[in-house]
C-alpha cells in the first residue's frame, strides 16, 4: 500500500520526537537535524517519496537557522568571555603589541557575532 501525503504527513508527526530521541541516542554530540529525522522517516517507510520530496526545502532552511543561531550564541559567548579576561586579568601598562592583537580578535569576533545576529533577523 503506497503512503498518501496525508498518512505521512501523520506518520511524521506521530513518529517525529521517537526518531529524534533514537537518532540523539545514536549520535556523540547528541546534534540532530530536521533532514536526519526526515531521511530516518523515509527509511523507515513512515512517510512517501513525495512528502519527503517536498518537505527537503523545509528542513534545509530550519536546519541553517539552528545552525546560525548556534553560531551566534557561540560567538557572542566567546566574546564576552574574552572582554572580561582581557579587562581583568591583563595589566594596563604594559603588553601593549599583545594587547593591540587582542583587542583586533575580539573586534573581529563581536563582528562575526553581529553578523550571525542579522543572519537570524532576516531568518535565513
Amino acid at each position: 500500500m503506497d503512503l498518501t501525503y496525508e498518512m505521512s504527513l501523520e506518520n511524521y508527526a506521530d513518529f517525529y520526537y521517537t526518531i529524534r530521541d533514537e537518532l540523539k541516542m545514536k549520535n556523540i554530540f547528541g546534534i540532530v537535524s530536521e533532514l536526519n529525522i526526515l531521511d530516518q522517516c523515509l527509511d523507515e517507510n513512515l512517510i512517501s517519496e513525495e512528502f519527503h520530496r517536498l518537505n527537503v526545502p523545509r528542513c534545509v532552511k530550519v536546519d541553517k537557522m539552528n545552525l546560525n543561531k548556534e553560531l551566534f550564541h557561540s560567538m557572542f559567548i566567546s566574546s564576552l568571555l574574552l572582554s572580561v579576561i582581557y579587562y581583568t586579568f591583563i595589566p594596563e601598562n604594559s603588553y601593549s603589541l599583545f594587547k593591540l592583537f587582542i583587542l583586533m580578535y575580539i573586534s573581529i569576533v563581536y563582528y562575526l557575532s553581529f553578523k550571525y545576529f542579522k543572519l537570524i533577523l532576516e531568518n535565513v
